[in-house]
């Protein structure tokens, strides 16, 4: 089991919002909306835990720490929420873990649920940038296309600001490339 601090009101109030997001993009796309608002209140459970203790965390659970997480520990907080999923409440559920772990940096497989929470996270009600209005509707009516976009503008976002792009997204990133060039 895997002790957590109460989050952050703020965190909290994110995490409600991007649940309730999952919930609605999941109906508009026929999908569970239960599972997707579940994957929604879960996706930062884990974002407050302490960089030491997050590195720690994913060793002994076997999740890989490459010199990106060692860098960037944050980018440990979706497989470790995942892991608070499956250790602290019983969710056995391979694709809701997969969507929470993978709203962090993304993987090549990506399928509905996981594309529903990363854009949910990254369009919820609450955040605020230019065009993040648009791409939310967007995500009602295509998926696929608003996902895209959310992934590019991510990573864009980090380029600009000299941060490094973890290599599953770019390798997500250049999938997404060739999908869309077909």
């Amino acid at each position: 089991m895997i002790e957590l601090k109460p989050l952050k009101e703020s965190r909290m109030a994110h995490c409600i919002s991007v649940a309730k997001l999952c919930y609605d993009f999941a109906i508009a796309h026929n999908y569970d909306p239960m599972k997707a608002y579940l994957c929604g209140i879960f996706h930062d459970i884990a974002r407050e835990i302490p960089s030491k203790t997050a590195i720690a965390l994913a060793k002994e659970r076997g999740i890989p720490v490459g010199k990106e997480e060692e860098a960037e520990p944050l980018l440990l907080h979706g497989a470790l929420a995942a892991a608070v999923m499956k250790e602290n409440y019983h969710i056995d559920d391979e694709e809701m873990l997969h969507a929470v772990s993978a709203h962090t940096v993304g993987d090549e497989t990506m399928g509905i649920l996981d594309r529903i929470v990363f854009l949910a996270d990254k369009t919820e009600p609450r955040r605020s940038y230019e065009g993040v209005d648009a791409l939310r509707e967007m995500g009602f009516v295509d998926l696929d296309g608003a996902f895209y976009t959310a992934l590019s503008n991510e990573i864009a976002y980090c380029e600009a600001r000299g941060y490094a792009v973890h290599p599953k997204t770019v390798a997500l990133k250049n999938i997404l490339d060739q999908e869309r060039r077909k």
